[in-house]
């Protein structure tokens, strides 16, 4: 019996371990199934075909370093070859290349540790010497890269960038699987430092940095062949320890006539294309929530509204489910203020369900457009039932703040990111001292939610058709 017991034990050890490996992200297959297709109308396919996967993008990458490029076809290459320290998805953080990051010292730094276990094409075990040489390569002054200006949150690196310094200052080696990062001051660039593809250089020299040197990756593949404009086909990584369940896969560009003879396993495809995908009846088609989002933001420059208090009392009596069935056609309702769809602990399940006599007037600046003219009704509405006033205000054009102190409330649509840098967050950085990266998105959303500088409302969706009998790989998820 005990050694029953024992076998099944590590079965699911074995399971647990094989989903923990399966391309080094969890929950890769897309989400929201928007239409479910019909496996028996997938024609035959012989072995070479049912060993491929192919991707349809909306544009491949523009030269042999796809690495340097932030398209659609450089990050499904890159996913897959050259995977970064880890990679936000959903408002949350996984590790791909790191075994752990840790920060410290009031959050100035973070200390890493390399995944062991992590190999590049040609056998090599990775080091900090190849984290190190893939930070001085992408900011080296001799180098294109479309994200530079992001890792100068780095110290030194705006030296380094402008090759004043042959060194990044801010970069320490502790071991040869540790390294530290410093950052020069606490802000939301330091977490997207992480996301940088670690290279290794083929030739083994990491004192030279050329754009024409050949470049390995770690991930499940590697590439095998790039003619410019027409394909790239990855074959497997044999030295990675992520599962590749595919033989080979082949990035082209996109076509929906490819669709019809189902040369394609997957690509996104319009809202408008849905009706003729869901006709050809072989495809299910999942919908993807961008990262442009909906909010309504209260103005801090409001002296009453600079109250955290004040906020978190009229947030919690406005529902944001009216708001979004009444001004929304298309598209999901966002419960997350990092990412729309991120599941709990989000902005619904951390907001207290309360109501209140406030008994004040309060102007909400927007444009007169449709969909803000009928968030503008439903918020007058709903307020109007805990004795608040509201007063519409025209929104200046070419603005997305506001300056005059009498607005308390105005829309905004565009990414979190872009909004972090505005808001005081020296609490969160005090709490994420001694936390690790894992931690970050779950404490920075539980922040977000008690400070209440936003309430989220609503993002746009994309969508993506799939092969029903292929396996989901995700590919596309995050794009946009």
């Amino acid at each position: 019996m005990k050694k029953k017991s024992f076998i099944i034990v590590c079965i699911g050890l074995v399971i647990i371990i094989a989903s923990g490996l399966y391309l080094n992200r969890k929950d890769r297959s897309s989400s929201h199934l928007f239409f479910k297709g019909d496996t028996s109308k997938v024609l035959p396919q012989d072995q070479d075909r049912k060993n491929t996967y192919i991707i349809g993008v909306s544009q491949l990458p523009m030269t042999m370093q796809p690495y340097l490029q932030l398209t659609e076809g450089s990050r499904v290459v890159n996913d897959l070859v050259f995977p970064s320290l880890a990679k936000k998805t959903k408002g949350d953080y996984q590790y791909q290349l790191a075994k752990s990051i840790v920060f410290q010292e009031d959050t100035h730094s973070a200390r890493i540790k390399m995944d062991s276990n992590s190999f590049f094409s040609d056998g090599c075990k990775m080091t900090v010497e190849d984290v190190i040489y893939s930070f001085m390569f992408f900011n080296h002054s001799s180098i294109a890269y479309d994200n530079k200006a992001i890792y100068t949150c780095i110290k030194g690196m705006s030296e380094y960038q402008m090759g004043s310094s042959d060194v990044i200052s801010g970069i320490t080696k502790i071991s040869d699987q540790e390294i530290q990062i410093d950052f020069i001051k606490k802000s939301w660039e330091m977490f997207q430092a992480f996301e940088l593809p670690i290279l290794h250089p083929q030739d083994h020299d990491y004192s030279v940095f050329d754009m024409r040197k050949t470049q390995l990756g770690s991930g499940a593949y590697k590439l095998d062949k790039h003619t410019l404009y027409q394909e790239i086909e990855l074959i497997k990584n044999n030295y990675s320890h992520q599962s590749a369940p595919y033989k080979t896969i082949k990035v082209v560009p996109a076509d929906l006539n490819q669709l019809e003879s189902q040369n394609l396993d997957t690509m996104i495809i319009n809202q408008t294309q849905l009706e003729e995908i869901k006709n050809l009846g072989s495809y299910q088609i999942s919908q993807q929530g961008m990262k442009d989002q909906d909010f309504i933001l209260f103005n801090l420059n409001n002296e009453e509204i600079a109250d955290v208090q004040k906020r978190r009392e009229m947030a919690e009596s406005i529902d944001t489910k009216v708001l979004f069935k009444e001004a929304y056609e298309t598209g999901q309702q966002s419960v997350g203020l990092l990412s729309g769809d991120k599941e709990a602990p989000n902005y619904l399940s951390l907001m207290k369900s309360k109501k209140h006599s406030l008994n004040k007037s309060i102007i909400f600046q927007f444009s007169y457009e449709g969909t803000q003219q009928s968030l503008y009704e439903a918020l007058t509405k709903q307020l109007a039932n805990v004795g608040v006033n509201v007063e519409g205000r025209k929104k200046p054009i070419n603005t997305s703040t506001v300056e005059e102190t009498d607005v308390s409330l105005y829309y905004y649509s565009g990414q979190i990111d872009t909004l972090l840098d505005n808001w005081d967050l020296s609490e969160f950085y005090f709490q994420l001292d001694g936390k690790s990266l894992l931690e970050a998105g779950d404490l920075l959303e539980r922040y977000l939610t008690e400070q209440t500088y936003a309430i989220p409302l609503h993002y746009e969706n994309y969508y993506i058709a799939h092969l029903c009998d292929k396996k989901d790989l995700g590919l596309l998820n995050d794009i946009y």
